[in-house]
């Protein structure tokens, strides 16, 4: 859905748009809502009663600063977090470059949101595939020295035309796919038994810092095109840096550091070890 969601609904929108006005793409939101709530109420609960949370709302919410003081979780977070800052400014300024900048249509740009959105499915792809030959904290430096490429290259070549500043947006957004999914899945194995709690502050985190990069991204910057470009480079050089400065530091990271770098960490493998732990 990750993938479906954001190539399918540029375009009903822009369609939306060729019939009615802006206003028809929220009632046409609302019903979506609605639908999925009737879904969610059919629902049922399978986690075993024995299993479930016994405690209250409050009680709840104290576990999440439980999970965020594992200084291995917050930090490891907070790093794969800063993908989501100049991915959220894109989101926020897109239709402004595409339609105010280069001139396309509604449609045309959707197109192009659409075609970005839908490469990016090659990303986790990428992960499995490199996960045969490389360890996670070796890939994990490449794909964010990658993004920051990136980020260079769309300052330099970005406002040349929508089909370069698509381009190197595209890379940046692959590597942001190639991480996501092993990074959720390490940020998982920091806590065990709080699997709940830090999802949710995953989803918070990652929610909070994309709304940082839409205001950013509205900065006055000469335009929306170095904005983005920007970002994406001050973003990725924090990023590597706190990267380095993690692993040289004395915070555990389950699935990183005590593993050995020069170890491939194959999904397979590191599934079994899994089991037999």
């Amino acid at each position: 859905m990750f993938v479906v969601g954001p190539v399918l609904a540029p375009v009903i929108g822009a369609l939306i748009l060729q019939v009615a006005d802006w206003h028809m793409t929220f009632w046409v939101l609302s019903g979506i809502g609605l639908v999925c709530a009737v879904l969610a109420l059919l629902y049922r609960e399978t986690l075993p009663a024995q299993a479930r949370y016994q405690g209250t709302v409050f009680g709840s919410i104290a576990q999440l600063g439980t999970v965020a003081k594992n200084k291995g979780f917050t930090s490891f977070l907070c790093i794969v977090g800063l993908y989501n800052l100049p991915f959220m400014a894109y989101i926020a300024v897109g239709s402004y470059i595409y339609i105010t900048f280069f001139g396309l249509s509604e449609l045309e740009y959707s197109y192009f949101f659409a075609i970005a959105a839908l490469l990016t499915a090659a990303g986790p792809l990428i992960w499995l595939k490199a996960s045969r030959y490389t360890s996670t904290r070796r890939f994990t430096t490449i794909i964010i020295a990658v993004a920051l490429v990136s980020g260079v290259a769309m300052l330099a070549l970005g406002e040349l035309s929508p089909y370069l500043f698509c381009a190197t947006f595209l890379v940046f957004a692959i590597t942001e796919a190639c991480v996501r999914p092993y990074s959720t899945n390490i940020l998982l194995s920091q806590q065990e038994g709080d699997t709940g709690a830090a999802a949710s502050l995953i989803n918070f985190a990652h929610t909070a810092i994309g709304c940082v990069g839409m205001v950013l991204a509205v900065l006055p910057w000469p335009n929306f095109i170095v904005g983005v470009g920007a970002i994406i480079v001050l973003s990725m050089a924090v990023a590597g840096i706190s990267w380095f400065a993690l692993l040289r530091s004395g915070i555990p990271l389950v699935g990183v550091k005590d593993a050995d770098p020069s170890v491939p960490a194959h999904p397979a493998a590191a599934s079994q070890q899994s089991r037999q732990r």
